[in-house]
């Protein structure tokens, strides 16, 4: 395995260990560990260690910072906010902020504004197992909005009505939105054992990632040139429903390849 290879093996290894926890971590690193063993010298296990090291440390502070900036902003009076989904009076809408790591769902009481914006968000804030909720929130739009955001809502909307009926299943398999998705839905795929399929992973991502390999080498693009053009028309996909984090994984291995 080149050395490259195992680098980076150890470096998620270390992200592992700051953000999952001692014992994915740890067992990362044993892993890692076994593959060093196996396929370099003794003398390269120092730096491997480091890297594991570093990569630890650096996801263990982003997440103490995390956690720091969202106490800190639980007692403003007022949020920033990028809307992800559309808000309306009466309805929920999600929304992610834009000085802190966290998701945010809203209770929306008055506002109407489309997915993408940004907007000053004010309520009374919860804090859940999912993320922050804000109770009675009232929005007030802000100067610009998040074209990617925005363009994933655009889509959302013409997904509506080209499928009708059948939509809620299509923004699920499309654009990773299973807001509106029938729970009795969701039970018949779990019961089949096939509820992965609802959400954007890496046979979603080998799909599209495949179908621009195909249309490049009918150009007669070369098969690495075509893999590697492949990557960013992918990565952009992921980025513009969201990055779901199976769909990254499946991204990273794809850019890894390419």
């Amino acid at each position: 395995m080149p050395p490259v290879a195992l680098a980076l093996l150890f470096f998620a290894a270390g992200l592992l260990a700051g953000f999952g926890g001692a014992v994915l971590g740890g067992s990362a690193f044993v892993g890692c560990l076994v593959l060093a063993r196996w396929y370099s010298g003794k003398q390269q296990w120092i730096a491997y260690a480091a890297l594991f090291t570093a990569a630890m440390a650096l996801s263990a502070l982003r997440a103490a910072d995390d956690a720091i900036c969202i106490s800190t902003a639980m007692r403003e009076p007022g949020w920033r906010l990028t809307l992800t989904t559309d808000a309306e009076p009466g309805a929920s809408a999600r929304a992610a902020m834009e000085t802190c790591h966290a998701s945010v769902i809203l209770a929306v009481d008055s506002g109407e504004v489309r997915a993408g914006s940004h907007v000053i968000a004010t309520g009374l804030p919860i804090r859940t197992e999912r993320g922050i909720l804000i109770r009675d929130a009232k929005l007030e739009r802000a100067e610009g909005r998040s074209a990617l955001v925005s363009l994933r809502a655009s889509a959302g909307r013409g997904i509506d009505e080209a499928f009708g009926a059948d939509a809620p299943m299509v923004r699920a398999l499309l654009i990773a939105d299973t807001r509106r998705l029938d729970p009795a839905m969701r039970d018949r795929f779990a019961t089949a054992g096939l509820v992965h399929m609802l959400s954007i992973s890496g046979l979603h991502v080998a799909i599209i990632a495949g179908a621009v390999v195909l249309l490049l080498r009918a150009a007669r693009v070369g098969r690495r040139m075509a893999l590697a053009g492949a990557f960013p028309v992918t990565a952009f996909y992921v980025l513009m429903i969201g990055a779901p984090a199976p769909a990254v994984r499946s991204a990273t291995m794809l850019g890894a390849a390419a």
